[in-house]
């Protein structure tokens, strides 16, 4: 039988939901309070099975599950319970697990990897994103990810999701107001940004597993997505990949290179066979001031349909201390980049 209402008393309300062991349980908002309705019975509720998080001074933002336990996570703390089956209230905070950090986004709570990923922050200040082992918060992101982070003018509203595709595991998150998408590749330990169209973010929103399909809704608009690998736009519109490289330098020396040839290696022959793509394109800009600056758009072609022998490679680089290079394609077509090599020799000092 459907119910309609809830039969429990003094319903708290909820801003986030888990289901473990039987039980549904939810954080009471402006509280401390988590609460457990009855065992496989969400609208049952009785007003004693209730607990509070204890460890630190802060409210309970939300609750989550991790290798069955169950994680309160605060503004500024994390504690684990676990189910020991007493009566009348059977989880019971495992001792050694509160923590000092919490929440800085209610919504960025995602299993990714199998472990428990969030976006949060420390009783001493600074945000990260953070994965838990063993109890312990530790931060997947960079110090200079979190630096940007950090310049965000509102972090509260960021939401993510998880999901794993051609054998990575990915965790991705959104900042809403600032609109702007990170993606995390818990397989390679790469942060990448994402955009669609001419968006400064990605349109996927919420994200979830359905069928062996990946389920993403559109911010702008409700739309549901299937997020499929050998899809290369997104809904008809173009999805812009750029790689830019770590300095290249000479060594110790700090001598003069005169870059003869640079070479991609990456997956050729993806040409489309009509219409843009035909022929596929990739662009390389050279800096020669550490990233600060680049120089003038050169386009090689890296294969047509077939063209598996084609190179895309460009010669002539010029004398630099320090190069940055800036690889971009925005042509609807698979992009593998594996690696890239340079001929290079020291120039003049």
């Amino acid at each position: 039988n459907i119910k309609n209402t809830y039969t429990g008393v003094n319903f708290p309300g909820a801003n986030t939901v888990v289901f473990i062991d039987s039980y549904f349980v939810i954080n009471n908002p402006g509280t401390k309070q988590f609460w457990l309705s009855a065992s496989y019975d969400g609208f049952y509720w009785d007003p004693l099975m209730y607990a509070s998080k204890e460890a630190y001074t802060d409210n309970l933002s939300a609750v989550a599950v991790d290798n069955g336990s169950l994680v309160l996570l605060g503004e500024i703390s994390q504690e684990y319970w676990q189910d020991t089956g007493d009566y009348p209230f059977p989880f019971v905070r495992i001792a050694g697990s509160p923590v000092d950090t919490g929440l800085a986004a209610r919504f960025s709570v995602a299993r990714c990897a199998g472990r428990l990923f969030y976006f949060g922050k420390s009783r001493r200040g600074g945000i990260s994103v953070f994965t838990v082992e063993n109890y312990i918060p530790v931060p997947v992101s960079t110090p200079d990810l979190d630096y940007l982070l950090n310049q965000y003018d509102n972090v509260s509203d960021a939401i993510a999701f998880s999901y794993r595709q051609n054998g990575h595991d990915f965790y991705q998150i959104s900042f809403q107001q600032e609109g702007a998408t990170w993606l995390y590749d818990a397989t390679t330990q790469a942060w990448s940004v994402l955009q669609s169209g001419t968006a400064t973010r990605h349109y996927g929103q919420f994200g979830t597993q359905l069928s062996n399909e990946i389920i993403v809704t559109d911010y702008r608009n409700g739309n549901m997505y299937i997020l499929d690998a050998e899809t290369f736009t997104d809904n008809g519109d173009e999805i812009a990949r750029e790689l830019i490289t770590p300095h290249f330098f000479a060594g110790d020396s700090f001598n003069k290179l005169h870059v003869y040839r640079l070479r991609l290696d990456m997956q050729q022959g993806v040409g489309t066979r009509t219409g843009q793509g035909e022929n596929p394109q990739i662009m390389l800009q050279v800096s020669r001031d550490g990233g600060y600056t680049y120089g003038n758009e050169m386009w090689t072609s890296f294969g047509a349909e077939g063209e598996f022998l084609r190179r895309a490679e460009w010669r002539r680089l010029g004398v630099s201390r320090n190069y940055v290079f800036k690889f971009r394609i925005t042509d609807p077509v698979k992009v593998i980049f594996i690696g890239a090599a340079a001929l290079a020799t020291m120039a003049d000092k």
